[in-house]
């Protein structure tokens, strides 16, 4: 049997299949293994268990394009792009996969060929006609460890006119490199059709945890080639709990969480945020691999041990390329001691890496005298960050109070609690709007007095004044301070692109978040509100690319598919919409957008059953939502009517999300109507 990483998968439409089994023949003549489908009986279970293990493991994927793909909406080839295309997110840049033929005289910016397959050099073979250098340029892109070299200038467009020459034109993008651009694309900010945006936070549950639970592999962009690795760069790895119990997870994550965010306030240096580093928890990648999805030069990994008060702390910062160890150290300290070994770490990364800073540039970590105030408030920031459900939040809170009480002047600890209590009553809608409004707004001013430099406390009275008191300019204001102490931080960009939606200034918000992915580039956050951004600013083509790439880094996260499907939907593709939201995992995203789907496809009925499914489970908790499904459905009278009803409870999702309505029903004629104008006035927002 053959080696099924070196068969080559061809994908074609069935009027193509004469040119098909051309190249198919040419490729076996030269010794290839090719599966090459031709079952009349497409579609079925046997059909779909074969072609998912082939294209999951084939090493080559041929699209064969044309006219006939080009007018065919629908058609089981579709399937098999998409799946190839999502497989390729999981890929390194410089491995080759994609290998896009076109058979006639298809454009190559062809609107209905993936993104994916016009990013990469397309080869002309007419009518199937393969020439042996198309065979010999397959077989080296075969061949083991096959990396891809530089290209050649090539015709414009990046096809390849003359098929003679096609065994010197490797695979490559034609765009800049991923490395040089936003790390792949990038961001955004706001929710399609509403579902979802200020942090996750509807619904059900919530997955604020889920980017280093799961275990989605990277994802790639296709065979692009990559731009130099900043030399003042580094990775600050998730430490190993090396206690006897393993039960001082918290703890270790603390530190490394503490050292990426000083080591980011170094503007010489460049370090990926918490988000991608931790991508890699309790994955088994070499260090090299990791240095290059993140585009570092150094990795810095360690390890605690912690028994009682004492503490033995072991760090070690490698040069990636070449694995050689530039500084190591242990520590064995008693708990007071924490915050000076991190200056300590800090400081000496900062002397490995050659790093020229005034005495006063070096970065200080955030300090308390009250050791088991400090170990509560990493416990319960971690429960928080990692939790997925009502109960993790409120656990998370009562360690946090617990905290505060034993050292009530620790900004960071009033910071994290008004963040707990406002996005858990985003999440869940529990308790009394009044107190959670007083209770998070005055944690969030305790920290600026404590700390008026606290990026953190000032993001957090910007976020309670925009979600719970409707107070814009107060939002600005706080956001305005947040962004200039602290710039580079993924967590402020993201929420100052949140205030920007509620504004309705959707490019600054995309613009905003696109620096929030440079920092963070493994953040599947980043690429669904980059989705959503592009969705409402009538780019549904972008934002289906941004989503199928945040669905590669996180495959289970809730909203993806949602907002996949309706992505597709603005496309016409409601097949592909309906298969969508098919394999949304959370109840809550699904039911909410069940009902546009089913209209759509002409499906009455089962919209009407789905809309009262709807209503009965969310219309109490999420009015704006249900007023965003009658918008869809061009009943603006009953849309107008949940929207009142969202106005008299104060639900933060109206506030937010007002001003995008019209893109997110798909109807542009909401901005005009008397009534929408009239609910802008109330809510202090520009018409």
């Amino acid at each position: 049997m053959s080696e099924p990483n070196r068969a080559v998968f061809i994908s074609y439409a069935s009027q193509d299949t004469e040119a098909a089994k051309r190249i198919c023949d040419a490729l076996r003549a030269g010794g290839i293994e090719v599966w090459f489908d031709q079952s009349e009986l497409r579609g079925g279970d046997i059909w779909d268990t074969t072609i998912r293990r082939q294209i999951k493991t084939c090493r080559l994927f041929i699209p064969v394009i044309s006219r006939n793909t080009h007018a065919r909406e629908e058609g089981y080839f579709r399937l098999e792009w998409k799946l190839a295309v999502d497989r390729s997110h999981l890929m390194a840049g410089t491995k080759a996969f994609l290998l896009p033929v076109s058979i006639d005289d298809t454009r190559d910016d062809d609107e209905r060929t993936p993104d994916k397959f016009r990013d990469v050099q397309m080869t002309r073979l007419p009518a199937g006609d393969t020439p042996p250098g198309f065979v010999e340029r397959v077989s080296r892109l075969l061949s083991p460890d096959q990396h891809l070299a530089p290209a050649p200038t090539g015709p414009p467009g990046g096809i390849s006119s003359s098929p003679d020459n096609v065994s010197h034109e490797p695979i490559r993008s034609r765009g800049a490199s991923w490395r040089s651009q936003p790390v792949w694309m990038v961001i955004a900010a706001l929710a399609v059709l509403g579902v979802g945006y200020f942090s996750v936070d509807k619904f059900v549950l919530s997955n604020r945890g889920s980017e280093t639970r799961q275990s989605a592999p990277a994802a790639q962009p296709v065979a692009t080639m990559p731009s130099p690795v900043p030399e003042k760069s580094i990775a600050v790895l998730p430490f190993l709990d090396m206690s006897e119990k393993k039960d001082q997870e918290y703890f270790s994550d603390g530190l490394s969480e503490e050292l990426i965010d000083m080591l980011a306030k170094i503007a010489a240096l460049h370090v990926p945020a918490r988000s991608s580093s931790f991508y890699f928890k309790g994955k088994n990648e070499k260090l090299a691999t990791i240095a290059e999805e993140l585009h570092v030069a150094h990795v810095l990994e360690g390890s605690v041990r912690k028994s009682g008060n004492q503490l033995r702390i072991t760090a070690q910062l490698i040069r990636a390329d070449n694995g050689y160890h530039l500084w190591s150290q242990t520590y064995d300290r008693d708990a007071t001691d924490i915050f000076k070994v991190q200056d300590e770490i800090a400081a000496a990364v900062v002397k490995a890496l050659s790093l020229s800073l005034l005495k006063e540039s070096m970065p200080q970590s955030a300090k308390t005298a009250n050791t088991a105030a400090y170990s509560l408030y990493l416990q319960g920031r971690s429960q928080f960050t990692n939790g997925n459900s009502l109960a993790d939040d409120e656990q998370a809170i009562n360690i946090l109070e617990r905290a505060s009480k034993l050292d009530p002047g620790f900004a960071p600890i009033w910071a994290t609690l008004s963040r707990a209590r406002l996005v858990t009553y985003l999440d869940y809608r529990v308790g009394s709007f009044e107190q959670v409004r007083r209770d998070a707004f005055s944690d969030a001013e305790r920290a600026v007095a404590i700390d008026p430099n606290s990026s953190e406390g000032h993001v957090m009275k910007g976020r309670v004044l925009e979600a719970l008191d409707w107070n814009w300019a107060g939002a600005e204001r706080e956001i305005g301070r947040s962004l200039e102490l602290d710039s580079t931080n993924p967590d402020v960009l993201r929420n100052a692109a949140y205030l920007s939606v509620s504004q309705g200034r959707f490019d600054e918000a995309q613009r905003r978040v696109k620096a929030s992915t440079e920092l963070d580039p493994l953040s599947f956050y980043n690429y669904m509100r980059l989705g959503n951004a592009e969705y409402l600013s009538g780019k549904p083509e972008q934002a289906e690319a941004n989503f199928r790439t945040a669905v590669a880094l996180q495959p289970n996260a809730d909203e993806l598919h949602s907002d996949l499907a309706l992505a597709l939907l603005a496309q016409g593709k409601r097949d592909a919409a309906l298969a969508e939201i098919i394999q949304e995992p959370d109840p809550g995203f699904k039911t909410l957008t069940l009902p546009i789907v089913l209209d759509a496809l002409g499906r009455v009925p089962e919209a009407e059953r789905a809309l009262a499914e709807a209503e009965a489970k969310y219309g109490e908790a999420f009015p704006y939502f249900i007023g965003l499904i009658y918008a869809a459905r061009r009943d603006l009278t009953h849309a107008f009517d949940w929207w009142d009803r969202a106005f008299k409870k104060h639900d933060p999702d109206l506030g937010y999300f007002v001003k995008a309505a019209p893109a997110q029903a798909q109807v542009p004629q909401l901005a005009a109507d008397s009534r929408y104008k009239a609910l802008l006035r109330k809510l202090n927002l520009p018409d």
